[in-house]
């Protein structure tokens, strides 16, 4: 079997056979294409070694020019597929198995909100429904929502306080459904990677509020959408419009610089360490497969607690009070 029609029937398996997000399978067709463009459509599965694999990856690092951090997604992409191949018996051994390639990617801290930022998109996004600043809202406050541009304010006010509370990916928010809600509880269930589902919490009155009047302007689309969330037309939203609604709401609030969904999750993560979380519980609601993952939002902290002794650190105001 030649390396092309392997690949085909690896991304075969991975949209009918796992729950993977369309941004994923992707990804995995680009990492794909670029390997099959360095050895040749016609290469055989046998002829596949390690050798050719450090080339490969010579090749994407010097002649191409790719990050660190793309090259590395390549290679965690072919590793999915040759171990496939080996489980369903297209291959005797795993060319990766022993592949000790170690590609040192420089750290690079999570971005998240600061609370003066965070603070100024929702209060925005509660303007554009006219409701109060910082006054508690109930549902007599909402407004009817039947113009589009109601709809999406208030379907981009929902998205950022669902973000910001429970720290799920913007995948993931899209993906939830009204039977994943459960209002009396304050509880979502959350399908997320790798099939693995976890519950997150909605504690706060108002965030409740905004879901129940969510459901009500569900059953009043004539689309009857499948997710919890809806656009304009009434149709299941996408992580594109989502991504959009914030670019809008961002520029409207006047924040400097550009906000994605996944830095809401970043800030999350973030503001709950600094609160005083334990880190297995914010690994827990993020749905981190391992702790190493969640202990990257440390270094925003000890980068914080670098800055807080630089600027309030008793010694120089001693040694000066001493002269």
């Amino acid at each position: 079997m030649n390396v092309s029609d392997a690949c085909s029937r690896f991304l075969t398996y991975s949209k009918s056979s796992k729950n993977l997000s369309s941004h994923t399978l992707r990804a995995y067709q680009i990492d794909i294409n670029d390997f099959l463009s360095f050895v040749g459509k016609d290469k055989k599965l046998t002829q596949c070694d390690k050798h050719l694999f450090r080339d490969f990856l010579s090749y994407l690092l010097r002649e191409k020019g790719l990050k660190t951090t793309t090259v590395k997604r390549r290679l965690a992409c072919l590793k999915t597929v040759f171990r496939w191949l080996e489980e369903e018996e297209y291959i005797e051994i795993d060319p990766l198995y022993r592949l000790n390639e170690r590609l040192a990617i420089p750290k690079k801290l999570p971005r998240a909100l600061t609370r003066d930022e965070i603070g100024k998109l929702i209060i925005h996004c509660r303007s554009t429904l006219s409701l109060h600043a910082t006054n508690s809202i109930t549902e007599k406050d909402l407004p009817k929502l039947t113009s589009i541009k109601e709809i999406n304010n208030f379907t981009c006010l929902l998205a950022v306080e669902i973000l910001f509370a429970t720290g799920v990916r913007v995948g993931e928010l899209v993906s939830i459904a009204p039977a994943d809600i459960d209002l009396l509880a304050g509880t979502i269930l959350i399908n997320g990677k790798g099939n693995r589902q976890r519950l997150v919490f909605i504690t706060d009155p108002e965030i409740l509020i905004l879901l129940r009047a969510n459901m009500q302007l569900r059953q009043s689309r004539d689309k009857n959408p499948t997710k919890l969330l809806v656009n304009s037309r009434g149709s299941n939203i996408t992580t594109a419009t989502i991504r959009k609604l914030l670019h809008n709401a961002t520029a409207a609030a006047n924040i400097k610089r550009s906000i994605t969904p996944h830095m809401l999750r970043h800030t999350a993560a973030t503001h709950l360490l600094e609160a005083g979380v334990d880190i297995r519980y914010v690994q827990q609601l993020l749905g981190h497969h391992s702790i190493s993952t969640t202990q990257i939002y440390t270094h925003v902290n000890n980068a914080q607690l670098k800055k807080l002794i630089t600027t309030l650190h008793p010694r120089r105001a001693i040694l000066e009070g001493m002269r």
